[in-house]
């Protein structure tokens, strides 16, 4: 009977063991991810900061840019090695802008990107919570709702570790896509500044 409840004891005292041990790994997941969130959300912010520079320093051009265009409109287009580079400095600083503003612009439904056969909750970001309208540029509305009721919200938020995990690692996904396209956008807009330029340079060269 001793042995007996000796065993129990063990047997509950590995229970309680393998509990904390998943509770400890999981919080330490929890940490990981959240401080892996930050990093995404840091490099965004820069990306932005850096892009908004290169647009600040595309304005500058800008009279040159118009100037060109109307003595083009005036006289017409005369085939030399200048007038190509000039043409395609112009294109390249065009893109370059378009490229660089759409960096700065929000990216729509980026959770479509995230490849998964069970999404979880969206209870980190809350996509689309309200619905705004061209009144609410001006406006505060006070018939503008939330979609979802805080009850709704409060019960889809997951109680356990492994349910906090998806949500983290979704959204982790989410800003990671957000990060790698903003980079991608930031290289080429400066790529075709940097070729816009040297085009520009070269149609200068009699």
């Amino acid at each position: 009977m001793a042995l007996d409840q000796v065993g129990a004891n063990s047997d509950d005292s590995a229970t309680l063991s393998d509990r904390i041990a998943e509770h400890v790994h999981g919080h330490t997941q929890v940490l990981l991810l959240l401080e892996a969130l930050k990093d995404a959300q840091g490099t965004i912010r820069a990306i932005d900061t850096k892009v908004g520079i290169l647009l600040a320093a595309l304005a500058i051009p800008l009279p040159y840019v118009v100037s060109v265009v109307s003595y083009t409109r005036e006289h017409g287009l005369h085939f030399s090695f200048g007038s190509v580079c000039t043409a395609l400095a112009l294109l390249a600083y065009l893109v370059a802008g378009f490229v660089a503003i759409r960096s700065l612009t929000g990216t729509a439904n980026a959770a479509a990107h995230v490849k998964s056969d069970q999404r979880p909750p969206d209870v980190f970001y809350f996509n689309a919570l309200y619905r705004l309208g061209w009144l609410d540029a001006a406006f505060n509305r006070r018939t503008t709702l939330s979609r979802r009721s805080l009850e709704e919200i409060r019960s889809a938020v997951p109680g356990e570790t492994a349910g906090a995990l998806s949500v983290l690692v979704n959204e982790m996904m989410i800003l990671a896509y957000i990060r790698d396209v903003k980079l991608f956008r930031q290289k080429v807009a400066f790529e075709l500044t940097a070729l816009a330029f040297v085009l520009g340079i070269l149609a200068l060269i009699p």
